[in-house]
This record gives structure tokens, sequence and C-alpha cells, in this order.
């Protein structure tokens, strides 16, 4: 049996409810457009580059992120370590989104930390974390995410990122 195999169908039965509209801020943070330079800023992972503005991401829009990005890692076919518990239970990280333009196109970031690594201040940046520490990339206009980029760790890199 593929050891990924508990985690798809998991995430089939949950995929509809990858996020429930809970969006309290001990789960969901929405950053300030002004901070946004900040929220791109990483330390042992690749960051998206913004050509333009940022902006606020709707609660439909993060579902949409959501959504998707249960799918896409419980269907990979990397073994995508922690990560994979996103897709069983969102509630088991804090994500801090931000929404940006690249090349025109509405974009959405996500910084996902486990949450019991919960900071009071946004946005967080946590240096070679390891790939329990994850950013993802969200097209608006296509509805899908484009990568899911792990930190690395002391040791170097644990986990390659998903590229689509």
């Amino acid at each position: 049996m593929n050891k990924l195999a508990p985690i798809a169908i998991a995430a089939t039965l949950l995929s509809a409810c990858a996020t429930t509209g809970d969006f309290s801020p001990e789960r969901v943070v929405l950053m300030d457009p002004e901070r946004g330079a900040a929220a791109l800023a990483t330390c042992s992972r690749a960051s998206p580059m913004a050509t333009g503005g940022f902006f606020t991401p709707s609660p439909a829009e993060i579902t949409g992120l959501e959504s998707d990005l249960a799918t896409l890692l419980s269907t990979s076919r990397e073994d995508v370590g922690p990560a994979a518990s996103f897709a069983i239970d969102p509630s088991s990280y804090r994500r801090e989104y931000i929404g940006y333009e690249q090349n025109g196109a509405r974009m959405i970031y996500g910084n996902f930390l486990p949450v019991g690594m919960s900071s009071d201040r946004a946005p967080t940046t946590v240096c070679d974390g390891g790939p329990a520490f994850f950013g993802v990339e969200y097209a608006v206009a296509d509805g899908r995410v484009s990568a899911v980029r792990f930190d690395g760790s002391i040791a170097g890199r644990v986990q390659e990122d998903i590229l689509r």
C-alpha cells in the first residue's frame, strides 16, 4: 500500500472542508498590505517576488488556496513530510496571508508554521525551521497553488519544494 494512501483518502474526504471559514487570529492572520514586503521576506527558503502592490486576500480566495493546497499535499508524488498534516487538519498550522501582484497577476503568499510555534508578531520569520515550516504561492486567477517551498534546516535541505 502506498504510504500516502491514508493521507490521500483523508484529504479527499476533507477537501471540501479544508478550511472551516474560521479565520480566528490564532490560526489565520491577514497581513496589512503596508507590511507586504516584510511578509514576503524569508530566511531559509525561496521568496516570491512582488512586482506590483499588495492587497488583503478575501476569505473566498483563502478558502480556494487552502482547498487546493490540501489536494496538492495529499496527491503529491513527493513525500511532503510534516506538511502532510495540513491536508488532514488545517488547524494544526497557523497561516499568515498577504496578496501581492507579480507581473500583473494577483497572487497570494501564505506563510505556514506549526500552531505550537505561533508568534504574537506577524509576519513571522523562522530561519532553518525544517520542513514543518513552509510557504505557499497561489495564483488567484487560476485558483491554483503554483509552489510550496519548505524551510531548510541547519543540516541543509531536507525537503524538496513542490513546483507546478
